[in-house]
């Protein structure tokens, strides 16, 4: 009973080693701690661990004594003769005298080193061998029995299949590290680029502002930029007088090109802070190592290619505005790192340790749903709250067509210089077409016409876009860009249908319909009269 007693406790003292081994990833920790073992368990005098380096030669990888001091000099006392036996053959040896041992006494490190008690077994893992633990007494002989072999023979099974996967973890970093190496090179290739990017935007501003500061002769109202003939605007740009004076941030939601950023440079003009900066920046158009320097800025040598510290939009946009374009684009990451700012209203730079307070009134834009992104769990509550303090909603330029006749005026004036002219016919298509891509899509229509036609040229049909010139249905075949004079019937179809469409659009109220087409009422009703159109008369 007492031996089955014995081999219990033996086994799990095994059992807790072996844990104990698994626990420990290191291995410059892990084979210090295999040896301590590997001594407590057979009560050795000394120990040592001795592994194939990288060119297949045993190198003592560790030396402890029992009382888990190094020992200095490893290499020059171990018999190396018995060690490579022993991880050549793959064989463990017990030896309980080796200085009277036949197998041993002629060995000349055993003779030098005056050993007698020796234990050396191998550690293989997947059929390779890794290295041998070697212990022993010098003394004295007969120290180590077979149990004691058998002991540290099953010790090195766990404590070989440790070392190994110490090793394939370690060889894995390695490759991480090669592999960080490679992204750090990607990431200065996207700071150089990021830059690039910074001096497209900074020239993109420079030509808004010039843009805006043109645009000065054409506005309506105390509103710079913006035009507002229809209702759905007037109720908007009445919003924007209310808020502009507060610092509290806005939200402005809209389909993309309805002119979010026009009416968010409006805000800055009317506020307090008109004399402090405006900054846009779109959250969509950059990867988030990128984004963060951007909005947050970094210090010197905070990554690759940070050659020096700059200051982020935050901190650019004291005294101002700035304009979170698409912020529904921002990544969780970043989102986080918003909320502090917002909360603290204080920034730290990439790669810094200081707090910078910052002074910007924020105004968030996004032509995204962020109630469903919340919903869904996209967008984050907390931030949503606190940028949705005023909720400003653009309309689409389909919901405004009063507006569309001001604004082909203002882009024929703005890209044609006042002296490219639009036949009537190609005024009524394009007022009658619907704008999907909204004031950006027909600011790019116009800026392609007055290019196309030249200084004191002629806008005809022909020319416009066939997404435009779809708004005609089967109605025509398509018109080409030189009308010859047995074409002409298609301009009367043409004519036809933007008036068609008007009064649709306008629920058969012609007065409507007639300022939808940018036409006096009498003239509406004489161009119906002759295309043989019905209720000519009426409102």
């Amino acid at each position: 009973m007492k031996g089955k007693r014995d081999e219990l406790a033996a086994l799990r003292k095994l059992r807790e080693v072996s844990s104990l081994l698994a626990d420990e990833p290191d291995p410059a920790k892990l084979v210090p701690l295999v040896l301590d073992q590997a001594v407590a368990l057979v009560g050795a005098e000394r120990g040592f661990a001795i592994l194939l380096g990288g060119g297949k030669e045993l190198e003592v990888a560790a030396a402890r004594n029992i009382d888990r001091e190094e020992i200095q000099g490893p290499e020059h006392k171990v018999s190396r003769s018995i060690v490579g036996r022993v991880a050549q053959t793959g064989k463990a040896e017990l030896i309980l005298d080796a200085a009277s041992d036949d197998a041993t006494k002629d060995i000349a490190s055993v003779k030098l080193l005056k050993l007698h008690s020796v234990l050396c077994v191998p550690l293989r893992a997947h059929g390779e061998t890794l290295g041998v633990v070697y212990v022993d007494h010098r003394y004295t002989k007969g120290e180590f029995d077979k149990e004691d072999l058998a002991t540290l023979e099953a010790f090195a099974v766990p404590a070989a299949m440790a070392l190994d996967a110490a090793r394939k973890r370690a060889a894995l970093e390695t490759s991480s590290a090669e592999l960080a190496r490679r992204v750090e090179t990607v990431t200065r290739l996207r700071a150089e680029l990021a830059e690039r990017y910074r001096e497209k935007s900074r020239e993109a501003n420079r030509l808004r502002d010039a843009e805006a500061a043109r645009g000065a002769a054409l506005v309506e109202g105390e509103f710079p930029g913006v035009v507002a003939r229809s209702p759905a605007m007037k109720r908007v740009l009445a919003l924007v007088s209310k808020v502009a004076p507060s610092d509290a941030p806005v939200l402005l939601i809209g389909e993309s090109g309805t002119g979010k950023e026009v009416l968010a440079r409006a805000l800055h003009a009317l506020s307090p802070r008109s004399k402090g900066p405006f900054v846009a920046e779109n959250c969509g158009a950059l990867a988030d190592p990128l984004l963060e320097s951007e909005l947050f800025g970094h210090e010197k040598g905070a990554f690759t290619g940070a050659v020096g510290t700059r200051e982020g939009l935050f901190e650019a946009a004291r005294a101002g505005t700035l304009l979170l374009d698409e912020v529904g684009e921002m990544s969780p990451n970043l989102q986080v790192k918003l909320l502090r700012v917002l909360e603290e209203r204080e920034v730290r730079r990439v790669g810094g340790h200081e707090r910078i307070a910052v002074d910007a009134r924020i105004v968030a834009a996004t032509h995204r749903d962020l109630e469903a992104m919340v919903a869904a769990g996209t967008f984050r509550s907390d931030i949503y709250y606190r940028l949705n303090v005023v909720r400003i909603e653009v309309p689409p330029l389909r919901e405004r067509a009063e507006d569309v006749p001001a604004l082909l005026d203002r882009f024929l004036t703005t890209f044609g210089k006042g002296e490219v002219t639009i036949e009537p016919q190609a005024r009524e298509i394009l007022l009658s077409y619907s704008w999907p891509g909204n004031v950006r899509e027909l600011e790019n229509e116009v800026q392609r016409l007055c290019v196309l036609v030249g200084t004191g040229g002629v806008v005809r049909p022909g020319l416009l876009s066939p997404a435009i010139l779809g708004v005609m249905g089967s109605r025509s075949e398509p018109v080409s860009a030189e009308t010859s004079p047995g074409e002409l019937w298609r301009l009367e179809d043409v004519e036809r249908a933007a008036i068609e469409r008007a009064l649709r659009r306008a629920n058969g109220n012609k007065t409507v319909a007639a300022r939808l087409l940018g036409l006096a009422k009498t003239s509406l009703y004489n161009r119906m009269e002759k295309l043989g159109l019905h209720g000519a008369e009426g409102t």
